[in-house]
Parts: C-alpha cells; structure tokens; sequence
C-alpha cells in the first residue's frame, strides 16, 4: 500500500505515518514518507532551533545509523545561528635559516660571536656546525632587551671528535647569540648555522 493510500486510509482522519513503540520511541512506518526524509532531518521552527542551540542530538542507534552521522539544517535562521561553516585553520609555518659564521678564522685566545639572533616568538632553535677543535663548545647567550646577556649553561653546544656540532636549543628569552672562544693554541675555523621554524 502506497504512503498516500494509508493517508487517506487511516481511521479518524489520523495519517499513520510514525508510531510509537514499546520502548517509546517515535518510528516512521510509512515507506513514503521514511523514502521523502533520506536520513535528513529539516527544523523550520524558529524557536525550536533556538531551543536546540544549532544542535540536535539523535540518540536512537538505527537513526543514528541511517542518518550516517550528518543531520542536515535547511531552516536559513539556524544556518544563520550556526554561521553556517565549521572550519579550523593553521598559519603556515615557515622556516628561517641563516648561515651566521662561514668558514671564519678564530685566532688562539679570541672569540667569535653571531650577531644577536631575534626569536620573536619562536621557542626552538637548531644550530649546528664545524669547528676544528674537538675539545671547543659553543656558548648560548640570551638576552629580553637585546641589551644584557646571560650565559646559559644548560644550553651549552658540545663540538665532537670531527669538530661537527648540532643542537637544538628551547628558551623562552626573546634574543640569542652564541659565542666560541678558541683556547687550543692555534687559529681554528668556524662555521655556524641555524634555523628556526616560525
């Protein structure tokens, strides 16, 4: 029997379209009108939308099920309250790297130190390297005016034993520099990269 036919049909001029079952829950028994819904449900009623904040929970599994997680609002005042899109943005990241010492000569006794680095907000640093001195370090100085610097010696960049160095260096100081002092009797040379990621 057709979804009009039972319309017209049903008893005390009731259209049995849904009925209630034995755990009192509404189900559509009409084929039309399940058919016409196509597992999306329409709220029109302004204050109903308004009631249901722009969300509607459905709690009956097989519902749930056939509605395949989306629940369609056509009613233009809830896409309105809704703002009509969900989305989630990202700024892109981008990297900065720079070569602050190439290939510079430190003679016995001097230091060698970078231009002061301004991490803004960045909280990670990478700085890696050679120097011929296997016995040499780097030393991080950070500064919050740029101005006075302090030595940080938990941030202390080890040379190994072919004068390569790596690190990366978190800190919450705003400016860095970093700093090599040639104690081992000769000149050595120096090469000192870093890069960040903003």
């Amino acid at each position: 029997m057709s979804g009009l036919s039972q319309i017209v049909g049903s008893t005390s001029g009731v259209a049995h379209i849904a009925e209630v079952t034995s755990t009192g829950k509404l189900q559509v028994v009409d084929s039309a009108v399940a058919s016409a819904l196509g597992g999306s449900l329409t709220v029109a009623d302004s204050a109903v939308a308004s009631a249901l904040g722009g969300t509607l929970t459905v709690a009956d599994s097989a519902v749930a099920s056939a509605l395949g997680g989306t629940l369609t609002v056509s009613d233009t005042g809830v896409i309105s309250a809704l703002g009509g899109t969900l989305s989630v943005s990202a700024p892109a990241i981008s990297a900065t790297s720079a070569v602050q010492k190439n290939a510079v000569s430190v003679t016995d006794a001097s230091t060698e130190s970078t231009t002061a680095l301004d991490l803004d907000t960045v909280r990670r640093v990478a700085v890696f390297g050679n120097v011929n001195d296997a016995s040499g370090s780097i030393k991080v100085e950070v500064s919050m005016d740029n101005v006075t610097y302090f030595e940080s010696e938990e941030a202390m960049i080890y040379v190994n034993s072919s004068g390569d160095f790596f690190k990366t260096v978190e800190m919450d100081a705003r400016y860095v520099i970093f700093k090599y002092t040639n104690n081992s009797g000769s000149t050595k040379v120096l090469t000192l990269n870093t890069s960040y990621k903003a």
